[in-house]
């Protein structure tokens, strides 16, 4: 898939995570007609700005996926080298991300292409260092995207699901484009330790 640059849908997006961030996200409930105004007031002189920087990093995000994509398919690579990037772009930038993945996480989704580029760039030259580290990789991520995968969800902490799907992109980082940084220290050990918090009894 092609990801272009402005699609109405992508507009629509981005206006209603752009009023979700202004009056919602993180605020109280709004219970009464008094503070539904106050809400409105408050709110409303953020909303151009924060409407204004979401479009802006949407579309730094699909210029940049569209430009991992294109090497993506002009790279010589082993076939689960392939497969990995093409599910970890399929991921990041899917139908609605505009709009479903909050503030917080979207803001880091530019280092996450990038770190896809850098290793697009290694890859060819050392496919052996490549799949060993998808190798240690892998299992993390199997066990999130199972989970997932199912019609119903057994008991899990939604919140603590969220945190370990993003921690396993910063985890992606320091094994294939460690340069680049993460904002939180992570590891195998980590993901472990949280996955075990992800399941309720």
């Amino acid at each position: 898939h092609s990801f272009p640059t402005r699609r109405s849908s992508d507009l629509r997006e981005i206006g209603a995570a752009a009023l979700r961030e202004t009056f919602t996200e993180g605020q109280p409930v709004v219970r009464d007609a008094e503070a539904f105004a106050a809400r409105l007031i408050s709110g409303r002189p953020q909303l151009h700005a924060i409407h204004t920087a979401r479009t802006r990093l949407v579309v730094a995000i699909l210029h940049a996926a569209d430009e991992v994509e294109s090497l993506l398919k002009a790279a010589t690579l082993p076939l689960p080298t392939q497969e990995d990037l093409a599910e970890q772009l399929a991921w990041l930038v899917f139908p609605g991300f505009a709009e479903t993945v909050p503030s917080a996480q979207l803001l880091h989704v530019p280092r996450y292409l990038e770190a896809c580029r850098v290793r697009l760039q290694r890859a060819p030259s050392n496919p052996a260092g490549d799949q060993r580290k998808l190798a240690e990789f892998a299992p993390h991520w199997q066990r999130y995207a199972q989970l997932t995968a199912q019609a119903e969800l057994p008991r899990h902490d939604r919140a603590r699901l969220a945190e370990y799907r993003w921690l396993l992109e910063e985890f992606r980082v320091s094994l294939f484009a460690q340069e680049l940084r993460t904002p939180v220290p992570v590891s195998a050990k980590r993901l472990d330790a949280l996955w075990q918090q992800v399941l309720l009894p």
